[in-house]
């Protein structure tokens, strides 16, 4: 267990293997304060059906399930002096305030107020009288009688009264003054102490016999009746098998005569003992051998060891033993095992020299079948707040973005095979090393079903094991209903993206028909003001013909008034004024013919449209005449051929220009033509 400390203050060890030995031997653990952090005084005590200590301490009730203290405090911090349990209720009392303790639906214990009488059990009339010392509690193992006193310990009686083993803070225990007792499954016995707590077992099957520092490293070692002799590295040693026996040296003499030179012997394989090593397991593969007998042999892995019975060269395993259980530690380099007799073996660790029952090993397996279980379930959500989860349910279900997962793994107070494995399928190839806390903390883990083992020691047959099933769930957008949406998402995309495509070639076709059709009707206005152009220049071309033709006729018919009246002058009277009169009249009438005029302008709209009317909307004074001479202006004509035209004067002419300059308001550096060629 990380943080747990048991003091192994002293073994006393005996086998009993004499009929008038009934001194028993014990195996003492003590709990202090920084193993179970609580408070260092402990009143009373009591253990459930279901192997879970509880304990009356002055920080409140304190639980601890084979592998987990855990302290529940009452409001105010105050003290919990006594405790008791009745058809399988829990109740407690100090500080003015009884309680009841029930476990919520998280398996986390909650108190509610109670009325429930409390009778003092702790004190036991005894069958004879004791005067060592005020006493505060009794318990009975066997026909051994333990006595808690207030100020000296605890004291092992025979029925007789007589004092066999005397446990105190100078040997045993941590702490003289005894609050309570409690006899747990026949041969253990929780002692609560006013500074911490302790567990003897009577007569355990495991003991220590010499601290290292005085022993050595075992090398040699036999059995004679009663007496142990010892060969290490520090010396020669002998002793009994009494509890109140210890190691003393040989004298060289002694020890020459014991422990005569001995040939070091070949080093056995498991193929020198093995055909079939499938039954070995964790064992498989071992170098480190220690035969008992032909048939029979154990096995060292690390700070584990088995016991083989070998049967037509095929190994079946009679009991193992982790030494962890025990807190010894096995030496890694010499001997590790030196068998006694078929029963008793000498084992070396780094503790000191143990003697180990292997019989009573096996009646122990036989007892202490202690399957696991989960006493609490806690994780950590994504906003780091702890949250709770029943730990009666084996199906735990996980948000995605948790960040750790703690369980609570509980043994029984019942066995000292309190160390649990486990393993989580698809996450680790192999179980977990052997530990004491029970705590199994795991980070977070990707989206999907998890079989986690949790398995305890068993010191034969198969490991009691139980089976989590975590399932981490997916997030929302990895859910099939998410893969569905986003089915629908892909779809409706695709279907947009088909409809934008279809929309954006139906928009290039629109452009492509609409530019081919502006192309066109480019192409036919192009066509239109050629053609346009075309009519315009050949009705320029006809006005201009028509002009031309205008200004020959008038030059002729100038011509022919010029030639009349210079006839009339040469002939004079002999030229008839009357005809010469008719025939001037007619050919001036012929130069101001308005028909002319009408078909002029005709002619001259056709090829500059609205050229008068805008002249006539820009200037509303602008006179018919001056509109002519405009009109003529524009078609780029001299002022001889305007004179001719007009039937006047050149003279005539650049007065009505400099009149129609004015009516125009042009400047003086203004073209006349240019500007009505513009306009």
């Amino acid at each position: 267990m990380n943080g747990l400390r048991i003091l192994l203050s002293l073994f006393v060890l005996t086998f009993r293997l004499l009929a008038e030995d009934n001194v028993p031997s014990v195996f003492v653990q003590n709990y202090t304060v920084g193993d179970y952090k609580a408070s260092c005084q402990n009143w009373g005590l009591s253990v459930s059906e279901e192997g879970i200590l509880y304990v009356a301490n002055n920080s409140g009730l304190l639980t601890f399930d084979g592998n987990s203290w855990r302290i529940h405090e009452l409001p105010e911090q105050k003290v919990i002096s006594r405790i008791f349990t009745k058809n399988g209720r829990t109740f407690t009392a100090g500080s003015g305030i009884q309680c009841e303790w029930k476990r919520n639906e998280y398996g986390q214990l909650q108190f509610e107020s109670s009325g429930e009488s409390f009778e003092d059990s702790s004190i036991q009339a005894l069958p004879f009288s004791f005067k060592e010392g005020q006493i505060t509690a009794t318990a009975q193992i066997d026909q051994f009688y333990f006595v808690g006193t207030s100020r000296k310990g605890l004291y092992v009686l025979n029925s007789e009264g007589s004092t066999l083993l005397h446990l105190t803070a100078d040997n045993l225990l941590q702490d003289n003054q005894i609050h309570d007792l409690l006899v747990q499954q026949d041969k253990r016995l929780w002692i609560a102490m006013d500074n911490g707590l302790a567990l003897l077992t009577l007569n355990p099957p495991i003991r220590l016999f010499g601290e290292r520092s005085f022993t050595g490293k075992p090398e040699q070692a036999f059995l004679e009746g009663n007496k142990l002799y010892l060969k290490s590295n520090s010396g020669y040693f002998k002793r009994t098998l009494s509890p109140n026996d210890a190691f003393l040296r040989l004298s060289d003499s002694e020890a020459q005569m014991l422990f005569p030179p001995v040939q070091e012997r070949k080093k056995i394989q498991l193929k020198d003992l093995l055909d079939d090593m499938e039954g070995l397991g964790s064992f498989a593969g071992t170098n480190r051998i220690y035969p008992i007998s032909e048939y029979s042999c154990w096995l060292v892995q690390k700070n584990e060891a088995g016991l083989f019975h070998i049967e037509n060269r095929k190994p079946h395993l009679k009991c193992r033993i982790l030494f962890d259980n025990y807190n010894l530690n096995l030496v890694n380099r010499g001997k590790s095992f030196i068998p006694l007799n078929d029963t008793l073996h000498l084992v070396s660790t780094m503790q000191g020299v143990v003697v180990l029952n292997s019989r009573r090993i096996l009646k122990e397996g036989l007892q202490t079948f202690a399957p696991p279980h989960l006493t609490g379930v806690e994780f950590t959500d994504k906003k780091r707040q702890r949250q709770s989860l029943s730990p009666e349910e084996l199906e735990i279900s996980l948000p995605h973005d948790f960040m750790e997962l703690t369980l609570y793994a509980g043994t029984s107070v019942f066995t000292l095979n309190q160390q649990i494995s486990y393993l989580i399928e698809g996450i680790s190839p192999e179980w977990s090393a052997w530990q004491k806390n029970g705590r199994i903390n795991l980070l977070q883990l990707p989206p999907g079903k998890y079989n986690i083992h949790i398995r305890t020691y068993a010191i034969r047959g198969p490991f009691p094991e139980i089976t989590v099933m975590l399932t981490i769930r997916s997030p929302w957008y990895e859910t099939w209903w998410a893969g569905f949406l986003y089915l629908v998402i892909i779809a409706l995309l695709a279907w947009l993206a088909t409809f934008r495509y279809i929309k954006i070639q139906r928009k290039k076709t629109l452009e492509r028909l609409e530019a081919e059709r502006r192309k066109e009707q480019q192409r036919l206005q192009k066509l239109k003001n050629e053609l346009l152009e075309t009519e315009l220049q050949n009705k320029n071309d006809e006005l201009t013909r028509q002009t031309s033709a205008h200004v020959r006729k008038n030059n002729l018919m100038q011509s022919l008034i010029d030639e009349l009246d210079q006839q009339k002058k040469n002939l004079g009277d002999h030229y008839p004024d009357r005809m010469y009169r008719k025939l001037r009249s007619s050919i001036a009438k012929s130069l101001d013919d308005q028909e002319d005029w009408n078909a002029f302008e005709t002619y001259f709209n056709s090829a500059h449209r609205d050229f008068t009317d805008r002249l006539r909307l820009t200037y509303p004074d602008i006179t018919p005449g001056d509109i002519r001479v405009c009109c003529l202006l524009r078609m780029n004509l001299s002022t001889k051929e305007i004179a001719s035209l007009l039937n006047v004067s050149v003279r005539a002419v650049e007065l009505r220009r400099y009149r129609l300059r004015k009516r125009l308001n042009l400047d003086g550096e203004t073209n006349l033509t240019d500007f009505l060629m513009n306009f």
